[in-house]
């Protein structure tokens, strides 16, 4: 009840934002109380497996951490909402893998969860699929972004593996807004003003098209991260390998097709 509490509360202070602009401080204040309520009640992360490299012990830092997993997806969803379907499709398949993987590890709640999360993300995408008829605005993308976040955390806490396999399917959305930032902030450009600057917003420019790009990012998901998604849930490699195998393709990939730069168009 407390989770979905906090949930709410970013849902709401986004519909505010989505009516009439809201000052960046109080939905940022928002967004850092509701993860702090939310790592409060989900417990935040202690030690990370690091496979081969054996553990790290995050002490004094698995709070801050936290957090910062928590506001970091939820503004991830919200900056990557920016096409037809991109935000719905990466709900979706994310969600129907997560529940197969649980499934496989022998954690029916999860996958319950899961399997309830990726039908309602398909259930609108009936109508955001490109040319969309219904968006997510920021109450769609900052709530989805969130209890992925908190989600994510909950089964990290149960199963290791699985908190890596999530970090691993969200890969596209994670490493695009990542690259973006640092972009970003290496041109000293103001974060919260409205831009064009991620990989799959210079891609729909150039095709002039979203539907491409989102059926582009369903394809990796499905060729490229469930794969090693699902080598990590049946242990052939560790989380960290898995992680470092996903992106490193994605970076590059991002890095070419122009996240961070400035939308000449």
């Amino acid at each position: 009840v407390g989770l979905v509490a906090a949930a709410l509360g970013i849902a709401y202070v986004s519909w505010l934002d989505d009516l009439k602009p809201l000052p960046n401080r109080i939905r940022f204040s928002v967004h850092v109380l509701a993860a702090v309520v939310a790592a409060a009640l989900a417990h935040p992360i202690q030690v990370v497996d690091l496979g081969g490299l054996g553990t790290l012990s995050l002490g004094y830092a698995a709070w801050p951490l936290t957090m910062l997993w928590i506001v970091g997806m939820t503004n991830a969803f919200n900056f990557m909402d920016g096409i037809d379907g991109i935000a719905g499709v990466t709900a979706a398949t994310a969600g129907l893998a997560m529940a197969v993987a649980a499934a496989c590890l022998g954690c029916p709640a999860v996958s319950a969860v899961s399997l309830a999360f990726a039908a309602s993300s398909l259930g609108f995408l009936t109508c955001n699929w490109p040319p969309a008829k219904v968006f997510m605005g920021d109450v769609g993308s900052g709530f989805v972004g969130f209890i992925i976040g908190i989600f994510s955390l909950i089964t990290a806490e149960r199963v290791g593996s699985l908190g890596w396999v999530w970090v691993i399917l969200l890969g596209v959305f994670i490493v695009d807004a990542t690259v973006t930032l640092i972009g970003r902030l290496f041109r000293k450009q103001k974060l919260h003003v409205a831009h064009r600057s991620h990989a799959f917003q210079h891609l729909a420019l150039r095709l002039g098209s979203h539907k491409p790009v989102t059926i582009g990012v369903v394809t990796i998901n499905l060729l490229l991260l469930f794969p090693i998604a699902f080598a990590v849930t049946e242990g052939r490699i560790d989380g960290f390998a898995g992680v470092l195998i996903a992106y490193t393709p994605l970076t590059i990939a991002a890095l070419i097709f122009g996240a961070g730069t400035p939308s000449t168009n």
